[in-house]
């Protein structure tokens, strides 16, 4: 029977980091493999002999994958927030750019008026 990598060979639940293996090398989590242990003498897996003085608790990390994932989503997190950032930047500058623009128009317009008056 196959399990998936990171699952604990009990109870099937994603293993935590309080998690051990036996001397054959299964791993499973410390108080799943406590428990059984007080009932059956073997691995839950291969039927080895083994007595809870045989657990060995592994200092595991999250795999690097779920690591690098965790590191990307972030990073996406932190883009998207700094996109949008510039978004509203960008409407503000074009909201300071028609304005002037209004400005500036109204200046010509002021400036023909004043040439039209003065050539009457």
């Amino acid at each position: 029977m196959s399990h998936e990598v990171g699952e604990c060979n009990i109870c099937f639940a994603e293993l935590s980091d309080n998690c051990c293996t036996l001397p054959c090398g299964h791993v499973a989590d410390m108080d799943c493999m406590l428990r059984w242990l007080a009932i059956q003498s073997v691995c839950p897996v291969c039927k080895v002999s083994a007595s809870p003085k045989d657990v060995i608790r592994l200092f595991a990390r999250p795999p690097v994958a779920e690591t690098c994932l965790k590191k990307l989503m972030d990073r996406c997190v932190e883009l998207t927030e700094q996109l949008n950032e510039m978004k509203m930047r960008c409407q503000l500058q074009d909201r300071l750019l028609d304005k002037f623009k209004n400005d500036d128009e109204k200046k010509r317009r002021k400036r023909r008026l004043r040439a039209f008056v003065e050539s009457l």
